[in-house]
């Protein structure tokens, strides 16, 4: 087949729409059958199967060099490099940064590093990933680091930089306070000058090292962090972002240890209440001196839990009230500080709430808080998400949301 019978224009944003495919080995396959059914979508298809490499073996960085050095063409069509090794954290050395690759990939914007080990790689392997220097958004999630440093050193050696993503890392080796506060004591001229968005989930036991990343972020979004987290270091590192534009916090609202409870044979962390964030909450807000700051979006979720019953089926459910909820946003220390200093500019107020009743809409909501807050001169939004618990959604039961 020469040619398509549809307009051109409209078979490249079908192809443009399987590129976005969230399954890879699915997005592939469709791309390839439609790189070889037309000379009209071979551009195209192929701009779609090479915008993004994934490599999930280390045998494949080989494979991949011989195809790119076959037809140098193709390397500039390399935008999203990702590495998800398939037997997580089990592999020996993964070359993501092979030299000869680092050379030819002159056009990756995107790097995605995901579950192995850091340690598998030489002492100062940073350098070697920093050669990726045209890379400005990097995603690191279930990586093992040996400590902090590396991490630190990782995200510095990247100076294009914009955007930072980093989850459920660990580290081998801790930090003591003093060793932190090097790693955060550099000139704000020096390191991360372009890092505008920084978003942080799913960390536990995360060392003091926020400063650590410049003071040039505009967008700081921090979701579903454990009750470790280090929230002087937080507000401290608020303090310095005077670009501040938007910050975005999820939090978990989980059960409180019971004191009737008898001792578990091994610890539970235990994540704290929606009430016991409440000061953090404020600490934030009275942090911020950012004349620019325009957004606050929180999120509330609820905790997973398993059942008592026979089948011990997990359970989404809230440990709190109403009134807790609303406390968090509209308590006196959060009235205090959104009626006064930078705040005073703030434009919206951005809040998720999951519900399973109709009877209380987002209206009812946005009432609520602005019957709480005061007369606050600026915009509340309210998103619901409502969750019927007569509907089942795969193994999960909804609970009650509210207490």
């Amino acid at each position: 087949m020469d040619e398509s019978r549809l307009p051109l224009e409209l078979c490249e944003l079908i192809l443009d729409a399987c590129g976005r495919e969230f399954y890879v080995r699915l997005r592939y396959d469709t791309l390839r059958a439609c790189a070889l059914t037309c000379k009209s979508w071979h551009p195209r298809s192929r701009y779609n199967l090479l915008h993004r490499v994934s490599f999930r073996r280390p045998q494949q960085v080989d494979r991949f060099l011989s195809t790119i050095t076959a037809d140098p063409t193709l390397a500039d069509l390399v935008h999203e490099l990702h590495v998800t090794p398939a037997d997580a954290h089990r592999h020996g050395f993964f070359p993501i940064a092979n030299p000869r690759l680092v050379t030819k990939l002159r056009g990756v914007h995107e790097l995605a590093l995901r579950q192995f080990n850091w340690d598998t790689f030489p002492p100062i392997y940073y350098v070697f990933v920093g050669k990726y220097n045209s890379v400005q958004r990097l995603l690191i999630s279930n990586i093992v680091f040996h400590s902090p440093r590396d991490l630190v050193h990782l995200v510095r050696y990247l100076p294009k930089l914009n955007e930072l993503s980093c989850g459920v890392v660990r580290f081998q080796v801790s930090c003591t306070p003093e060793e932190c506060a090097k790693l955060c004591a550099v000139r704000e001229d020096s390191t991360c000058k372009e890092l505008y968005a920084l978003t942080l989930w799913s960390l536990d036991n995360f060392p003091p090292i926020m400063q650590a990343f410049g003071t040039k972020v505009v967008n700081l979004s921090l979701q579903q962090l454990e009750g470790s987290w280090p929230w002087e270091d937080t507000c401290k590192s608020v303090e310095r972002y005077r670009y501040l534009r938007s910050v975005s916090l999820a939090l978990t609202v989980s059960k409180p240890p019971s004191p009737q409870s008898p001792m578990p044979i091994a610890p539970v962390k235990v994540q704290k209440p929606l009430v016991l964030l409440r000061r953090q909450f404020a600490s934030l807000l009275r942090s911020i001196r950012s004349e620019c700051i325009h957004t606050i979006t929180i999120q509330l979720f609820p905790s997973m839990e398993r059942g008592t019953d026979a089948g011990g089926v997990w359970h989404v459910t809230y440990h709190g009230t109403r009134t807790e909820a609303i406390d968090l946003l509209s308590g006196q220390e959060a009235r205090d500080a959104l009626m006064g200093g930078p705040l005073v500019n703030l434009a919206l107020l951005h809040v998720f709430i999951q519900e399973n009743s109709l009877a209380h809409d987002a209206e009812w909501w946005c009432k609520t808080l602005r019957e709480r807050l005061g007369p606050v001169p600026r915009e509340i939004r309210v998103h619901v998400d409502y969750y019927a618990p007569e509907l089942p959604r795969g193994v999960y039961n909804y609970a009650r949301l509210w207490s």
